[in-house]
């Protein structure tokens, strides 16, 4: 999934330097979503963090912190590494929006009708500001000026360092959404179903009408705004994506969707495409340029209120249905999905290799975005007969330095959306640093439905857990009538496929395990090995013969592969002790013995 190492080495070009901070709603002041950092489609669990609330608000990320308000009234901060809560702050009420983090402080509203202001690091309160209803918007913080909307029609900016006024501004409606800048002019929309734009100052340029009122962050990029509006009576059956030009207003482009698909998620742009999701279960990309359709996927007929991230070429989002999907950017193919535990409102934050969502279920959850092994593709023609074979090369980087051995495998969506794995994995290994590459071909039988397919390789330590993935479209282009219905898909890896890997590169484990201590009996330390198929939740403790926990070995999250823990009993009595492992839904014990 790496295609900007492919294409930077191709032409000579240096890698974009990975960013480590997504310090306020969708990642950047123009509010494209899209981080330049390198990362992989595989979401592989890193933590979890119950906040006992439900997260709807959309966390963000600054300086190795994660900050996100809940909805019992907290603004809480915590660890981006671990999860563990480095402080929080009660406020007067639940805050909806996202914070805004800039210059070692943390802005955002609330519903009690104020804007707050507080140390990043500390939590300590610098300053706050009362307005004349609850504060919905997420802030901007622009040219030492914090831009922020009001439900009492009102558009206000504050001084960033002393929370006092500069301008604010009265609309014909309340202002719900976040604010964006193209570096030059501010940006804001609301339920006066008006785009205005604003010199940082506070005067106005132009404005421009909206065909519906409008619930997400206008977006600025490359000399646009684009934006989502509801159908809000008055006649009209439809909701829109628009682009008009940022120094003008004059609209560009205009897409409408159905009378029930909502546009309350904010859209993503980048790769020169305009990423939209609907209430309706779909997303899609647009040509940034004119409007044009690219490509449609659906994820089935729950909301997506979740503003999707871009980075890498891949689309992460949440889904109502209780999930994070992951697709690729230029295919719309799924990738990979994770569950979230609850319907999903919050947008992904992407920022330092990894991705931080919150949930219905009270769970802020974080997921690595750093595979060893990264996957690219190229196919040779995409376009195949009826009876023909498609063929194309896999490519493998090792990427970690360490030796890896995983599987490959094959997933090809049908022109009816249908999800299918072809043939067994294929086990595969490389060295430290290592780059495979793999001719693939794939049969295709006479009677296969004609249509546009997507074809999907996966890399992990098994089917069950994707670490990176690629895809690319093909085009059957007919059938054969006569052909046999029942024939297989036939697929060919490479002549490297299925080798056992060399001396020296662990394989992954098929199962959960847990090895007996050794030494055994011991005296006073011993080590315990185990195995895990897939990354997860691991806790391993030791009991005494009463059953009582006398030390607790390991809780936390896990990559998947052959571990070791050591106790060291110094200080315990001898006698008989119980090792209990908890991972992927099991439990399994082993015995050892301490003799002094």
């Amino acid at each position: 999934m790496k295609r900007l190492i492919l294409l930077s080495l191709l032409l000579g070009l240096p890698l974009p330097a990975a960013r480590a901070d997504w310090p306020l709603l969708h990642g950047n002041p123009a509010r494209t979503g899209h981080n330049p950092e390198i990362t992989t489609a595989g979401l592989v669990h890193l933590w979890e963090a119950d906040l006992e609330s439900p997260v709807y608000a959309s966390p963000v990320m600054a300086a190795g912190r994660v900050y996100v308000g809940t909805a019992d009234a907290r603004l809480v901060c915590l660890d981006a590494a671990t999860g563990a809560t480095l402080w929080q702050q009660m406020l007067g009420s639940w805050s909806e929006g996202a914070p805004a983090v800039a210059g070692g402080r943390i802005y955002l509203g609330a519903s009690d009708h104020k804007v707050y202001c507080f140390d990043a690091v500390t939590g300590a309160p610098l300053w706050q500001a009362v307005t004349g209803s609850w504060v919905e918007s997420s802030p901007l913080v622009f040219q030492d000026q914090v831009y922020v909307g009001g439900m009492d029609h009102r558009f206000r900016a504050y001084q960033a360092a002393t929370g006092n006024p500069v301008f604010s501004l009265v609309t014909d409606g309340d202002v719900r959404t976040a604010p964006s800048t193209d570096g030059q002019n501010v940006f804001f929309s609301g339920d006066d179903e008006m785009i205005h734009a604003l010199t940082p100052a506070g005067a106005p340029l132009w404005t421009v009408t909206a065909p519906g009122a409008v619930y997400s962050a206008p977006v600025a990029a490359e000399g646009k705004v684009v934006f989502g509006s509801i159908a809000n009576g008055g006649g009209l059956s439809f909701n829109r994506l628009t682009a008009v030009s940022s120094t003008t207003g004059a609209v560009v482009w205009q897409r409408d969707f159905g009378p029930m698909d909502f546009r309350y998620a904010a859209p993503a742009v980048g790769y020169g495409a305009v990423y939209t999701a609907g209430f309706q279960g779909s997303v899609s990309a647009y040509d940034l340029d004119d409007g044009a359709p690219l490509w449609t996927r659906s994820l089935g007929d729950w909301a997506l209120l979740s503003s999707p991230a871009l980075a890498n070429g891949a689309l992460y989002l949440g889904s109502n249905e209780g999930k994070v999907y992951v697709l690729d950017a230029f295919t719309g193919a799924v990738l990979d999905w994770a569950p979230a535990g609850g319907f999903v409102e919050s947008s992904p934050a992407v920022a330092g290799g990894r991705l931080v969502v919150g949930s219905a279920d009270g769970r802020l959850r974080a997921f690595d975005l750093n595979s060893p092994v990264s996957v690219t593709l190229t196919p040779g023609s995409t376009t195949v007969p009826p009876g023909g074979t498609l063929e194309f090369s896999a490519g493998f980087d090792e990427t970690a330095g360490q030796a890896q051995g995983f599987q490959a495998w094959i997933r090809i969506t049908r022109p009816t959306g249908q999800q299918i794995n072809f043939g067994a994995p294929a086990p595969l290994s490389l060295a430290p640093g290592q780059q495979l590459t793999l001719p693939v071909r794939l049969g295709i039988p006479a009677a296969a439905p004609p249509g546009g397919y997507l074809l999907a390789v996966n890399a992990g330590p098994n089917p069950g857990e994707i670490w990176d993935a690629a895809s690319f479209a093909f085009t059957i282009t007919g059938q054969d009538p006569g052909g046999d219905e029942a024939a297989a898909w036939d697929l060919s890896w490479g002549e490297n496929a299925g080798e056992p890997a060399p001396a020296g590169v662990p394989q992954q484990p098929a199962e959960f395990a847990l090895a007996p201590p050794h030494p055994n009996p011991f005296n006073p330390a011993t080590t315990v090995p185990f195995s895990l198929p897939q990354s997860g939740l691991v806790r391993l403790a030791v009991y005494d013969a009463l059953g009582r926990r006398t030390a607790t070995l390991l809780d936390g999250v896990r990559p998947a592969g052959v571990h070791e823990a050591v106790w060291d009993a110094s200080g315990v009595a001898s006698g008989i002790y119980f090792f209990r492992l908890e991972a992927g839904g099991r439990v399994l014990v082993q015995r050892g013995m301490l003799l002094k």
